[in-house]
């Protein structure tokens, strides 16, 4: 009954209840006016605002069609996840799957608007949008020149990983450089030396060990990301890819 209310019903009177208590109604609402193509970036940004998550990603998605400016940073937020520099993994996770919501969804929506060398520079592996920003390399731009997604995925995306944990251990340097700063002036040299070293590699150590930690989960995630471009994209000897990950 509810659903052939809406859809019999006028843009006027759809309009007028947009903001109807019931949230069945609002999201069976926000369904007829997307496909009637009636929800413009203004209405879109204003349903940003709704209490549902899933017209908030409705609203999401309706902003990215419009063309409108919106950060990764901004997505999370929305849905009440940490920013991209946090953690994000937890319970917000775990109401945002129970909602249906799939915000990794609305950022490769995002991703896929965004030319190649913005693209680039977001691919990192602990982050989380790296393997999301990397899936849209795959689908969009697989036969790009500077990009070999069957090669990275063979040599497990090597470059990336090193990449990331190189910028991880020299903030780990600085970090203690501070610290052991401080001591130069209460020990001899041949003590700061010792001393600076036996340091560093006990930070190196512990980073390396907690970073690995991670490693198989976000190896599945990039692999996965080059399996969806390869399956898009590749040509008839890509075949072993999908042969070699079923197995």
């Amino acid at each position: 009954y509810l659903k052939d209310s809406i859809v019999n019903a006028d843009d006027i009177t759809l309009f007028d209840h947009i903001k109807d208590e019931d949230l069945r109604v609002r999201d069976a609402i926000v369904d007829e006016l997307l496909k009637r193509e009636k929800i413009t970036k203004d209405l879109a940004m204003k349903l940003l605002e709704d209490s549902s998550l899933n017209i908030k990603q409705k609203a999401c998605l309706a902003i990215i069609d419009h063309g409108e400016s919106i950060t990764p940073d901004r997505i999370r937020q929305i849905f009440d996840q940490k920013s991209e520099s946090e953690n994000a993994l937890g319970n917000s996770r775990i109401a945002l799957a129970l909602a249906g919501v799939e915000v990794d969804e609305v950022l490769l929506k995002l991703f896929l608007t965004w030319p190649l060398s913005k693209l680039l520079n977001e691919v990192d592996w602990y982050s989380l949008n790296g393997p999301i920003a990397y899936r849209a390399i795959a689908i969009k731009y697989y036969s790009e020149g500077s990009v070999d997604i069957e090669s990275d995925l063979e040599i497990l995306f090597a470059p990336i990983r090193e990449k990331a944990l190189s910028g991880i251990m020299q903030r780990t340097k600085d970090s203690y450089g501070k610290i052991i700063a401080k001591l130069e002036t209460k020990l001899a040299p041949e003590e700061e030396k010792s001393l600076a070293r036996k340091e560093l590699a006990d930070a190196a150590r512990k980073t390396v060990e907690s970073f690995k930690e991670l490693d198989d989960f976000i190896l599945r995630d990039f692999t996965s990301a080059a399996l969806v471009g390869i399956a898009l994209n590749g040509e008839a000897g890509s075949v072993k890819f999908g042969r070699d990950y079923i197995d």
